[in-house]
């Protein structure tokens, strides 16, 4: 193997890496802001309409 296509190689290994960044963060991040989200919604909403359950 010459020493181009192994740099390509690398390259396109990192490349896919950085692609790959988002999923995993957002697999972490979102759950993490749409849990205490949810339960703040709930409140709001149970104030607002004290007569009716969630």
């Amino acid at each position: 193997m010459s020493w181009p296509a192994a740099l390509l190689g690398l390259i396109v290994a990192a490349l896919l890496v950085v692609g790959t960044i988002p999923i995993f963060v957002s697999l972490v991040v979102m759950p993490t802001l749409g849990h205490p989200t949810w339960h703040l919604y709930r409140k709001s909403v149970a104030s607002a309409y004290p007569h009716r359950t969630l």
